[in-house]
């Protein structure tokens, strides 16, 4: 499934006056180039005084399309989470999702790119490396022609994913001219299975993530500055994301 507790990251900002309060929609979506099922969380915001962290939408009307001519209305399968059965992610498709809540329209157009392309993978051993010693992984990446491309890195150990905030990891190749070479930030021990996927996401969603990444930042500091929600990639005010990406995978076994 999707998605976690993202939608906790969205709140009312210091200047915004309770009485000011609106809510807004949240929507949380991805699109990869594997198989479906892929998942479409709706909700709203809620008053900050109010119990729960977010409200889950129930009655919206889901439309993913992809400009290949495909279409699906979504079926809402438990409140808020609707789901894409029919329609598989491609790259060099684009993708088309419409919320409509209330005869209010909300809409974010994304493109699949091609997967990356790691043509080697390294596992190397390093003493005192950042404080820290063991196994590391570094991945070769092969850049694409006379452009730049945004990436996602989520990492498994023993079949357990790293996902604290701290392991959203996003980075791009825009300094790059011929092959990205990327040391994973994890320690290893001999006999680990390491899982990797590597998303190739657009420039939208790395400037939601890094945005995301300095809020998330900020509330574990001394020093807070006010809280900004993420510019998402939704008309009409809406909060959240809309991801598409190709993924490569890869496992590597430590020894």
């Amino acid at each position: 499934m999707i998605l976690g507790s993202l939608a906790s990251c969205y709140e009312v900002t210091e200047g915004d006056l309770f009485e000011n309060f609106e809510s807004q929609i949240i929507i949380e979506a991805k699109i990869t180039n594997r198989p479906p099922p892929y998942y479409i969380q709706v909700s709203r915001t809620v008053h900050p005084k109010d119990s729960v962290a977010i409200s889950l939408v129930r009655d919206a009307r889901v439309i993913v399309s992809d400009s290949k001519g495909n279409f699906e209305l979504l079926e809402m399968i438990q409140p808020g989470l609707y789901v894409v059965d029919s329609i598989v992610g491609e790259s060099n498709v684009e993708y088309n999702l419409l919320v409509n809540i209330n005869e209010e329209n909300f809409r974010a157009i994304e493109v699949m790119k091609n997967a990356p392309e790691v043509h080697r993978i390294e596992v190397l051993y390093l003493e005192e490396f950042v404080q820290q010693e063991g196994y590391f992984i570094r991945l070769y990446i092969d850049k694409k022609a006379n452009e730049t491309s945004y990436y996602r890195l989520e990492v498994s150990k023993n079949g357990t994913i790293f996902n604290d905030y701290s392991d959203l990891i996003v980075f791009n190749d825009a300094f790059v001219t011929d092959v990205v070479e990327y040391l994973v930030p994890y320690t290893f021990e001999l006999g680990d299975t390491v899982n990797i996927n590597l998303h190739r996401i657009s420039e939208t969603m790395d400037k939601y993530y890094y945005e995301l990444t300095k809020q998330t930042n900020n509330a574990f500091s001394d020093i807070q500055p006010p809280m900004q929600n993420p510019p998402s990639n939704y008309s009409n005010n809406a909060l959240g994301y809309f991801e598409v990406s190709a993924v490569a995978s890869l496992e590597v076994i430590i020894q």
